[in-house]
């Protein structure tokens, strides 16, 4: 259990606002989620917290439920018509007077009672705008739990953390204009954006939210507008300063890369990362695999030599070593079959 003890002789505890969109959820039999939902912010250890609920001027009793299920003081429901759950994120980003604030959907919730404590410690203690973590995907259908690992690596690939597991500095989202609502993926966005503009994360060492697949945004008929909303955001934010093409990055997108180029072609696109950690997974994919829905990461082959290399991925075919990257600083180095391809020195951008 995480300790707030550090916190003792401060004056006042930073205070953290938890945001929820809701509209219409008695119709869509959504109310025992709402229920859990409501809960599990309100067993918080924490103590200053404000969540913040902002309806969509629902017309089926949803918000007389709201009202009896928030006695809490620390709740505040708004109900007006939104353009959707970023526009209503963005409402809630406005009204939050937290320094730390973070978007819970009505389907989820926090893992344990100490996850916004732990949260606000990792984050005062390192000093960071945002941070992240892993998270349990429950389908309610099946009853399958999928971990679903917050890694930063394979972003350009799509895959991110958990949105309901980011805490970020408030005055940080509205700096950067607060989500694009009229983009599918505008959590993964934001996230990106996050990442381009150099603020600093750090991940939370545990599971911090169970996100449930019946959600709005767990809907596979998404996936198209996902994946163009996706590359025309990364083109935008690093592409096109690295020198990729639209193409390229929608190549990128999704494990693409691996079926559809080879040789040169593979080599050229990867070494267009400048970020190492990218540039370290993309050539080293074939150590990961990904199911037709959701990545399951295993290790892989890193760090083999702490004190020689800052970081070392290896691409096996079956049992047999394939490529080789080895990150040293600011130097890279490409190994093909054992032997030497490249040696690169690139300025770090991100």
């Amino acid at each position: 259990m995480v300790k707030i003890e550090r916190f003792k002789h401060e004056t006042k505890l930073p205070k953290v606002t938890v945001v929820t969109a809701t509209f219409n959820l008695l119709a869509a039999q959504r109310e025992e989620s709402l229920k859990e939902c409501l809960n599990s912010v309100q067993i918080q250890t924490y103590p200053n917290i404000e969540h913040i609920i902002i309806d969509g001027a629902s017309n089926d009793g949803t918000l007389t439920l709201l009202k009896n299920l928030s006695m809490d003081k620390r709740t505040k429901i708004y109900s007006e018509k939104d353009k959707g759950i970023y526009d209503a994120y963005n409402k809630g980003i406005q009204k939050a007077t937290g320094k730390y604030i973070v978007f819970l959907g009505t389907d989820d919730m926090f893992a344990h009672k100490s996850v916004i404590a732990e949260n606000v410690d990792l984050l005062e203690k390192e000093n960071a705008d945002w941070s992240y973590a892993d998270t349990w995907r429950h389908n309610p259908k099946t009853g399958d739990i999928i971990l679903w690992k917050g890694v930063l690596d394979y972003i350009p690939f799509g895959y991110f953390p958990c949105h309901q597991t980011i805490f970020a500095k408030t005055d940080v989202l509205r700096k950067l204009g607060l989500f694009h609502d009229q983009l599918t993926n505008a959590d993964n966005e934001l996230m990106m954006r996050l990442i381009a503009g150099n603020h600093k994360s750090v991940k939370v060492p545990s599971v911090t939210a169970i996100f449930k697949e019946n959600g709005k945004g767990s809907s596979r008929e998404m996936t198209a507008s996902i994946r163009k909303s996706h590359t025309k955001a990364f083109y935008e934010l690093f592409g096109k300063t690295w020198g990729m093409t639209p193409a390229e990055c929608g190549v990128l997108y999704n494990n693409d890369f691996w079926f559809k180029l080879e040789g040169a072609a593979f080599t050229n696109l990867g070494l267009k990362l400048k970020k190492d950690i990218w540039l370290q997974a993309y050539f080293s994919h074939k150590t990961f695999h990904f199911d037709p829905v959701y990545p399951t990461i295993s290790s892989g082959n890193e760090s083999l030599d702490k004190k020689t290399y800052r970081a070392q991925s290896t691409a096996y075919l079956w049992r047999f070593p394939l490529w080789r990257t080895k990150i040293k600083g600011k130097t890279t180095r490409v190994y093909v079959l054992g032997l030497p391809l490249l040696k690169i020195k690139r300025k770090e951008n991100v």
